[in-house]
């Protein structure tokens, strides 16, 4: 029998923007994330997600220090960006993990030009776009996204 332990794991916009606790009486701390790697801001949405214990894919907005939203493979023990990709004047709503291991779904709104840009995309961990969802402004302002078992997208508005 395989175990796996699950954690809650809030991104939010203080210095530890990232803070992981395990799923256990004492909700005691797993790990946590420096806003130095990944920084939030509260009236954006972004995204964390554990892809295998210790290694995490963060989705983050455009903030104040960058303009452009990132998305963010990052190994917790030893504290390393195993890849880094940025999107220019887009917010990284969320991201998820693509078919195979080195792509990544990424859903970007455009604020600057009123969701003109708005868009999914799966892109490899050099930002190569895969494909690309939205171009027919389907999308405006998207809020959700989420990957079924049978690798069909849902995005929610």
């Amino acid at each position: 029998m395989l175990f796996r332990s699950s954690k809650f794991i809030i991104a939010q916009p203080f210095s530890d923007s990232v803070l992981a606790y395990n799923d256990n009486t004492n909700l005691s701390l797993a790990w946590k994330i420096s806003s130095d790697i990944a920084e939030f801001v509260d009236n954006k949405l972004g995204s964390v997600y554990e892809i295998s214990d210790g290694l995490v894919l963060l989705g983050c907005p455009i903030t104040a220090n960058n303009t452009a939203g990132r998305i963010i493979k990052y190994k917790i023990n030893g504290g390393i960006i195993q890849s880094k990709v940025s999107f220019k004047d887009l917010d990284v709503v969320k991201t998820l993990p693509g078919p195979d291991q080195d792509t990544f779904y990424v859903l970007l709104d455009d604020n600057l030009t009123q969701g003109l840009n708005t868009r999914l995309k799966l892109v490899d961990t050099t930002g190569n776009i895969i494909s690309i969802w939205g171009d027919n402004y389907e999308l405006i302002h998207p809020t959700g996204l989420k990957v079924l078992n049978n690798n069909d997208v849902l995005v929610s508005e």
